[in-house]
């Protein structure tokens, strides 16, 4: 029957201890199942970024932040993500990251720094906000 149908069960035939037993068994099924499809589309979404994501160049691509790139936006497939900084891509270089790309959300609301999305290249300060200097397509 399941945990949660033996809780409706023994509420209705009036064994309150297995109730409640099976109805904390039957929450638990649930965000079982929630973090395992959680799971599941974190790995299918990481596995889109290193690999579909920039097959075609009618796919947006889409930064952990929401930050969406126009199509035909790449990220060249032999940049790895910093650890350390989200949507910041580069190469590992004697040991050292080396940024090559870092794609920042808007900053928001009330606090200091520009209000729109933007890229940096090479590890700059600039704010680029046009999209026609992004050198990967």
């Amino acid at each position: 029957w399941g945990s949660g149908r033996a809780a409706i069960n023994d509420f209705q035939t009036g064994h309150w201890a297995w109730r409640l037993f099976n109805s904390v068994l039957a929450v638990t099924d649930v965000f079982l199942i929630k973090s395992i499809v959680t799971g599941l589309g974190k790995v299918s979404v990481e596995a889109a970024a290193k690999t579909g994501t920039q097959v075609e160049s009618k796919v947006f691509l889409v930064t952990k932040e929401g930050v969406v790139l126009p199509k035909g936006a790449k990220i060249p497939g032999e940049f790895v993500e910093n650890k350390f900084r989200s949507s910041d891509f580069g190469e590992i270089i004697n040991g050292k990251f080396q940024s090559k790309v870092r794609i920042d959300p808007p900053t928001p609301v009330n606090m200091k720094g520009p209000n729109v999305s933007h890229f940096h290249l090479n590890g700059g300060k600039e704010h680029i906000f046009d999209i026609s200097r992004w050198p990967w397509w």
